[in-house]
């Protein structure tokens, strides 16, 4: 039963910092095309990680604060 509930809190916190990066993404004017070049990575990714589907590394997650100019703290 608990590991149930962790991963429900995990999905949802995934989510809802894919949410904060797609919405940092669209206030700068990015397209995810754009984004995923600036990250070196493919743009299908970018879309997965903003949905939440998959869980982007922490190295990752600071280049992404870096390019949309945001804080970690704010995600």
């Amino acid at each position: 039963m608990k590991g149930n509930i962790d991963n429900a809190i995990l999905l949802a916190n995934r989510y809802k910092v894919g949410q904060q990066l797609k919405q940092a993404r669209e206030k700068k004017g990015l397209s995810q095309r754009e984004l995923a070049d600036m990250l070196g990575i493919r743009q299908p990714t970018v879309t997965s990680i903003e949905n939440g589907e998959w869980a982007a590394s922490l190295d990752k997650l600071f280049l992404f604060c870096h390019f949309l100019e945001i804080k970690t703290i704010e995600l």
